[in-house]
């Protein structure tokens, strides 16, 4: 029931959206009007998907307190790209497409709008996959309904009100993903003060693994379109510096809260069985009470939804590109539309 309900919440959400709607840059850039609280949720709800949550704590299962870097090489990432905000906040236009081509051409801009639609694809599916097997943990319906339900509800909402919906429902879920995380991590907090783990660089996970890493995944919150889509989003650029420090400022200390939950599972789970699935879940099942298992299993949802919708999106626009030089005309919206729906 409470799955349904969560459901009904974010399409309502998406319905209030809609009808705020005037216009391709309210559905492009949520009309450029963005705050910094609503612009770091969306940065943090799209940065914490699942792939980090469930990754930063499975590798901190394997190497101890070096599995923060996952995080704090997104943070990186971040810092890296605010002296490079004066120039986004020049940009009129609405997605990191239209930017390369100003820079690099219109051949460019063509190429990039081709490329990374097709290059997330497999994220997209991925995501309603991981979503439905959570949506079967909260309720009593089957893999195909589940699969119907998630990707049908965050396909609507997207569709009906584009960015704004996302912006919205994004901090929305945001909320859910920290309620998940801290509550697990204060239910068990008592067991993990007295558990020592491997040192955030050790022989597991030594300096080169560390530049590796930045080099690999910082880059993807330096140039990534889904981080772009939001910094389009702001006021003005003193939203866009305000929502970076906000993002780095949780990211930082999430990364050791996911690390703690990883070596408390190394302690207490039975090393056999952790590869069969994510020891975040096994923690879930087997170390946590009913009331604190389902807020982190609603914050491992949510984490899924708010990547998706942003994916969906980001893609679908993009690939608008290929028959527009720009969004800024109703047509893009239709196209856009019609791709995210199919």
């Amino acid at each position: 029931m409470l799955v349904f309900l969560y459901f009904i919440l974010i399409l309502v959400i998406g319905g209030i959206s809609y009808q705020k709607i005037n216009g391709h840059k309210d559905f492009f850039i949520a009309g450029k009007n963005g705050n910094s609280l609503e612009i770091a949720g969306s940065l943090l709800a799209t940065i914490l998907g699942s792939s980090a949550i469930l990754g930063s704590v499975d590798s901190a299962y394997e190497i101890g307190w070096a599995g923060s870097w996952l995080l704090l090489t997104a943070a990186l990432g971040l810092m890296l790209l605010y002296p490079f905000l004066k120039y986004i906040a020049k940009f009129q236009n609405y997605n990191l497409s239209e930017l390369l081509g100003d820079i690099y051409g219109i051949e460019v801009q063509i190429l990039a709008s081709f490329v990374i639609p097709i290059a997330w694809l497999g994220v997209v599916s991925s995501q309603i996959i991981g979503a439905a097997k959570i949506v079967m943990i909260l309720s009593s319906i089957n893999y195909i309904e589940a699969v119907i339900l998630s990707g049908g509800v965050f396909i609507i909402y997207t569709f009906l009100g584009g960015q704004l919906s996302i912006i919205k429902t994004d901090f929305f879920q945001l909320l859910f993903i920290l309620v998940g995380v801290l509550g697990t991590f204060f239910y068990i907090g008592e067991n993990i003060k007295d558990i020592e783990g491997l040192g955030i660089v050790n022989e597991k996970f030594n300096y080169l693994d560390v530049m590796v890493l930045i080099l690999t995944y910082s880059t993807t919150c330096l140039v990534g379109p889904d981080i772009y889509s939001r910094l389009f989003c702001a006021k003005d650029i003193i939203v866009m510096k305000k929502a970076l420090i906000i993002t780095v400022a949780i990211l930082v200390p999430m990364a050791f809260i996911l690390s703690g939950i990883g070596i408390y599972g190394r302690e207490v789970l039975d090393e056999t069985h952790t590869g069969l699935k994510s020891v975040l879940l096994l923690i879930a099942e087997r170390k946590l009470n009913r009331i604190t298992s389902t807020f982190l299993y609603f914050g491992l949802l949510s984490a899924v939804i708010s990547s998706a919708d942003t994916t969906l999106l980001t893609a679908s626009s993009l690939f608008t590109q290929c028959f527009f030089k720009n969004l800024k005309n109703e047509r893009s919206v239709l196209v856009t539309n019609y791709l995210i729906y199919f």
